[in-house]
């Protein structure tokens, strides 16, 4: 990706007087944001608003604060204005740009393919429980020790 393309998404810019903030590349929203408009580009008619909330909420998982309209909203506003959507004429659908899905698309393949993989390289691998952790465990619940138990058993690599 050329570095004025870049800097496009990145650096908060001002458009027709409108502030529009950045959309920093390892945001979870805006990773989010780019696994749906890679989906929504392969609609013929567009999306809509609720379109984007009910992907939103999907791909996210559950949120820790309700996905209000006004949030997506906000979310249209900032891709517009980034050039990544584009409104349809006389309606109220978006459609992705062509900049719009090369920079989804980029993200979420450097995302998948370099930050998550690396940073398991370099991040500490998460401790075994102990002993005084798992042993009130087996007493409460043995169902809930099922994946320690297995991972027990795994050989170390």
């Amino acid at each position: 990706m050329a570095e004025a393309a870049f800097q496009q998404i990145h650096q908060p810019r001002e458009v027709n007087g409108q502030r529009v903030p950045a959309l920093r590349s390892t945001d979870p929203r805006v990773l989010v944001l780019g696994r749906a408009l890679v989906m929504f580009r392969l609609l013929p008619s567009g999306f809509a608003s609720r379109d984007l909330r009910q992907q939103r909420a999907s791909l996210s998982g559950p949120p820790p604060q309700p996905l209000t309209p006004g949030r997506v909203s906000y979310d249209l506003r900032r891709l517009r204005l980034h050039g990544m959507i584009e409104r349809i004429p006389g309606t109220h659908r978006y459609q992705v740009t062509e900049f719009g899905l090369r920079v989804a698309l980029f993200f979420t393949r450097v995302h998948a393919r370099l930050f998550r993989p690396a940073l398991s390289e370099f991040m500490p691998h998460p401790r075994r429980p102990t002993r005084s952790f798992v042993k009130p465990l087996k007493n409460s619940n043995p169902k809930s020790t099922t994946g320690l138990n297995r991972s027990r058993s795994a050989p170390k690599t």
